[in-house]
Order: C-alpha cells, then sequence, then structure tokens
C-alpha cells in the first residue's frame, strides 16, 4: 500500500506485553515507527527491547512542567517519573532513535504553555510538537468529555500564539509549522470551524487495538481487519465518504498535529510555505 510510517499511539501502548514484537513488525517492513507514550510504564529493559525492535521515534507526552497542572490535566500525580525517564532515556538512547515530546494545550495549562515548551527544549529533545485539546464528546478516542478542557481566553490564546511563532524562528526543533501554529488562533476561537481542508483521510487511518478501522477517530468505523483486508477497506465506499466528510469539515473537528500538519503538506496552497520552512530548518 505505500505505507511510509507506523505511529503506535493509545491508550497507552506500553501496557501492551507485546510491544516489541508490534515495533519489529513494522521495521521489519521496512517503515519508520513512531511510539507516543506517557512514559509512566516505559522501563529501561522495555525501553531496550523497544530500541533493539526498530523504533525510530519516541514522544512523551508532557502536558505541563509544573506538578500541580501535569496532576490536572492527567489525573495523576506522576510527574517527576515522566521527567526521570526522560533524561535517561536522552541520555541512553542509539544515535538511530529521535526523543521528542508532544503536548496538549488547553484551558488547564494556558497561562504556563510557552513555560513547558521553553522546559523541554532546555531538555535537550530532539523534536517538540503541540496541539488543542479536541472539545468535542464524540471522538472515538475518548473515553470521557474532554469540554472542560476549554475554552481559553483569546488573549491567552494570541499570546500563545505570538510566542510560539517567535520560539519557531530561533529553534528548528520546534516541528509545527508557522502556518500550524497562526490556525490555532482560529481554532481555540470557534473550535467547531473548519480551520484548513483536512485531508488527513487520503494520507493517514486509524486502527484501534481490537481490529476496528477508522479514517480519523472522529468518524464512525469504516471497517475491521479481521472481516476485510486493510487494502480493501482503504479503497471502500466507507472510507470515501469518510474523507469527504473530512475534507469538508462535517465532522466534529480537531487540531492535532498528525492530522493537520499532513493535510498542509498536501494541500497544494500550503505546500511550496510548508515545504520551504522545512528545508530551512534542515539546512540551519
Amino acid at each position: 500500500m505505500g505505507v511510509l510510517f507506523a505511529t503506535i499511539g493509545g491508550g497507552e501502548p506500553t501496557l501492551r506485553k507485546d510491544l516489541p514484537e508490534i515495533v519489529h513488525a513494522f521495521s521489519s517492513a521496512g517503515l519508520e515507527v513512531q511510539l507516543t507514550t506517557n512514559g509512566l510504564a516505559l522501563s529501561r529493559d522495555l525501553r531496550f527491547r523497544l530500541y533493539e525492535a526498530g523504533l525510530t521515534r519516541l514522544t512523551f507526552s508532557i502536558d505541563s512542567h509544573l506538578p500541580e497542572v501535569y496532576a490536572r490535566v492527567r489525573g495523576v500525580d506522576r510527574l517527576q517519573k515522566v521527567l526521570d525517564t526522560l533524561d535517561a532515556t536522552l541520555a541512553e538512547r542509539p544515535p538511530s532513535v529521535s526523543i521528542e515530546s508532544n503536548s496538549v494545550l488547553c484551558s488547564a495549562n494556558a497561562t504556563t504553555f510557552l513555560a513547558t515548551i521553553d522546559f523541554l527544549l532546555a531538555k535537550g529533545v530532539d523534536s517538540l510538537a503541540f496541539s488543542a485539546a479536541t472539545t468535542s464528546p464524540k471522538n472515538f478516542l475518548f473515553a470521557e468529555d474532554k469540554g472542560h478542557l476549554f475554552p481559553i481566553p483569546p488573549a491567552v490564546a494570541h499570546q500563545i500564539v505570538q510566542g510560539l511563532l517567535e520560539r519557531k524562528q530561533r529553534d528548528p526543533r520546534i516541528s509545527p509549522s508557522s502556518r500550524f501554529i497562526r490556525g490555532l488562533d482560529s481554532y481555540l476561537s470557534t473550535p467547531s470551524r473548519l480551520v484548513f481542508p483536512c485531508l488527513a483521510g487520503y494520507l493517514t487511518l486509524d486502527v484501534f487495538a481490537d481490529g476496528t478501522v477508522y479514517g480519523c477517530g472522529n468518524l464512525p468505523p469504516i471497517g475491521h481487519v479481521r472481516t476485510a483486508s486493510l487494502f480493501d477497506i482503504w479503497r471502500s465506499d466507507a472510507a470515501s465518504s469518510n474523507r469527504r466528510a473530512m475534507a469538508e469539515g462535517r465532522c466534529p473537528g480537531c487540531y492535532l498535529s498528525c492530522k493537520v500538519e499532513p493535510s498542509l503538506a498536501a494541500h497544494p496552497r500550503f505546500l511550496p510555505e510548508f515545504a520551504w520552512e522545512r528545508l530551512r530548518g534542515l539546512l540551519r
């Protein structure tokens, strides 16, 4: 099917005992493999098994550098354990593995969000991404309504956007594009409005742990790998309908870098700016 990248997320993927085998299945097929984790169960033994299995990118979900804010967002007061694991991973990882961080912007961490970004950059992560919290309770990835994570006052949102743009100019490790960052203002003011045409349905798909396939977690499933091949699901009428709904904004909406950034990279209007910015970052 020409798949280049496999991203393993959750939930929390380190709860699976067969995680190294899953990573190896993808890497042995020639795919780059990225794992997103909260870091709480990422023991030293598991880390080295993942390196040996062919993991290429390891992303820590860290929504705040402040224990009280982290606990409010995550529901567990374990920030120091996560940071200790991040430090150990940065010190030990083989050259073939990139260590990254991802932070989700919400009302609980908005006033200290830029400080968290600075903290993570100072830690020495190779790349840093961020997204905005998804407000719709309809997302199939969610076990609970996330509406309490909004709203963010417009003045605070604008300050965050300007701060992120300034940091993007001086540090290429901030991976989201300037266009993505500028779009945060629009999304945060009206989360239900489509900021950019979403082409993620033409570029990605989500396979849940039970084998159910989604074009995006915001919309109903389009198939199941136990009853049809992934290739046939990708070419199905359900997948085509799903893609059109996403591109036209007929979905609950989100502002996730893993969906919006590929859409920007694939859109003829935004591709030149996106490509030039990436190239400039590589040359710095």
